[in-house]
């Protein structure tokens, strides 16, 4: 009586290569998953800050310490500010900026990484 073993060479060829395509995908999808941690980490900046009567500019720049964002105003549009009392914790920065400039004749314009700090618009008057 004989007994044939299952010959590995006899097995298909392309079962290591389908094995070798599974790992490749499935390592594609883990870094991609890894990276869009990353980027969505990145994209909500952290901002937190607890003042009492402290002037805009050094509010902006305690912003930009925690943050990396650029801001660009007018000197002379920071005099008309009051000065503001905050406490904030891990609010995202448009929550930080919308708080800040509230109550205040600025609003605030995100380009790239930099904020521009304008004068709010009053509302137009009427003519008749």
């Amino acid at each position: 009586m004989k007994v044939k073993l299952p010959c590995k060479s006899r097995q298909n060829p392309y079962v290591h290569s389908f094995k070798k395509l599974l790992l490749m995908k499935l390592i594609v999808m883990l870094l991609t998953v890894a990276f869009l941690q990353v980027s969505a980490k990145a994209s909500s900046q952290s901002i937190s800050i607890t003042k009492k009567n402290t002037s805009l500019e050094k509010v902006f720049e305690i912003i930009h310490q925690q943050s990396g964002y650029l801001f660009i105003y007018n000197n002379e549009l920071l005099k008309t500010a009051k000065p503001v009392s905050l406490h904030l914790k891990a609010v995202s920065l448009k929550q930080a900026l919308n708080t800040i400039l509230e109550g205040q004749p600025l609003t605030y314009t995100l380009l790239d990484k930099t904020i521009i700090i304008k004068p709010r618009n009053a509302p137009p008057k009427r003519l008749y």
